[in-house]
């Protein structure tokens, strides 16, 4: 009989707590990424990334300082501390305009926590829900990906606001608008909930209904470029 406390597991297979995991564990060497094709026509592949950083192939790509890390534990140890955060920030009136605020979260900054920014919406009544990025760690390895446009899917209007976060920052802009003649228009869809960014370089949002009214939930891509609907 194995003394107590003591098994295979202790080593080999895991670890009592996931705080254990994260103090004692040894840090993970390599990470397998299931790939998905966006068409039929490829198959899906398995991609073994080297994270050890004292390898000669550890990943060198952008996305380890704009996109994300292959695991949350390796984000938690290595990535930056964020020094700006961007809320929605939402009107209980639909006679105003829903806003972004930026607030700037640097210990070191002399605005520190102080909302530094506001950018209005175009328009009022949008009900601006759950945001999301255009790139991040979906795309850990893909050459070329920057977490730099903030999609702000609208619950009430069936707007997208894409917003240019990258070009400056501390002052965000609007970089384009997904109206909801184009959102609906194309894909039958309403009631953008969630966005979420995917390997393949597009965004995924979901949705809670149908143009005839009813509450059939969906998705909706598009394009990562140039964020027409697909």
């Amino acid at each position: 009989m194995a003394p107590k406390n003591e098994s295979c597991c202790d080593a080999e297979c895991g670890f009592p707590t996931p705080l254990d995991a994260m103090k004692n564990g040894p840090r993970e060497k390599l990470v397998y990424v299931p790939c998905i094709q966006p068409s039929n026509d490829k198959p899906d592949y398995l991609a073994t990334i080297d994270v050890d950083p004292k390898s000669d192939t550890y990943s060198k790509s952008c996305c380890e300082a704009e996109c994300g890390f292959p695991t949350p534990l390796d984000a938690m140890k290595n990535g930056p501390r964020e020094k700006l955060v961007y809320v929605p920030c939402i009107q209980p009136s639909n006679d105003k305009p829903d806003y972004l605020a930026t607030i700037d979260v640097d210990p070191k900054s002399d605005t520190y926590s102080k909302v530094i920014h506001r950018l209005p919406m175009k328009y009022a009544g949008d009900e601006v829900h759950h945001t999301g990025w255009n790139a991040c760690s979906s795309c850990y390895g893909v050459a070329g990906a920057a977490r730099n446009k903030l999609i702000m899917p609208c619950l009430l209007s069936d707007r997208v606001y894409i917003v240019d976060t990258g070009t400056d920052p501390r002052t965000p802009t609007i970089h384009k608008i997904v109206e909801p003649e184009e959102f609906v228009g194309k894909t039958g869809r309403r009631t953008p909930h969630t966005s979420h960014c995917l390997s393949s370089g597009e965004i995924m949002i979901s949705t809670m209904g149908d143009e005839n009214g009813n509450g059939k939930g969906s998705f909706v891509l598009l394009d990562g470029n140039t964020f027409e609907v697909k």
